[in-house]
């Protein structure tokens, strides 16, 4: 199974027991977001909303948003690593989306034209003030 976004590019595949909604993508002229994370709660998606919109992204527009249950794994297509993208991963390891990279926090990794992000989970930054440091440090050497 595929996530048929970004104009019906496909972004990740998925186990079949993952059902995931259409959810419209635009392109817009800044390179789109792809943030990975498990499943997050209300206040987890109102922190990442923050964040995003901090950076100026919009989910639906520039930014898009994949859950991925405990013990699931998803590969990024080609088809979207050649939209030179930003990769940002929250608390889970880059070896989930089948990439072998250095899983080292809050340290910008580029790769092909995209960047990639690792960074702890939404909860626990959002409970520790250096780590919303370390990550506000990496965002804005994003848009830098």
């Amino acid at each position: 199974m595929t996530y048929p976004f970004f104009n019906k590019l496909e972004i990740v595949s998925l186990p079949e027991d993952r059902k995931p909604e259409y959810i419209p993508f635009e392109k817009t002229g800044n390179p789109p977001v792809l943030v990975i994370s498990k499943p997050l709660n209300e206040d987890e998606k109102s922190l990442l909303s923050k964040i995003m919109q901090a950076i100026g992204r919009t989910i639906g527009k520039d930014f898009l948003l994949v859950e991925l249950p405990e013990k699931s794994s998803a590969t990024l297509s080609e088809q979207w690593l050649q939209e030179k993208s930003i990769i940002i991963s929250f608390g889970l390891n880059f070896s989930r989306l089948g990439f072998q990279l250095e899983n080292i926090p809050y340290r910008l990794l580029k790769l092909a034209g995209n960047s990639f992000l690792l960074c702890d989970n939404l909860s626990k930054i959002s409970q520790t003030p250096d780590l919303k440091r370390r990550l506000w440090s990496q965002l804005k050497s994003l848009n830098a």
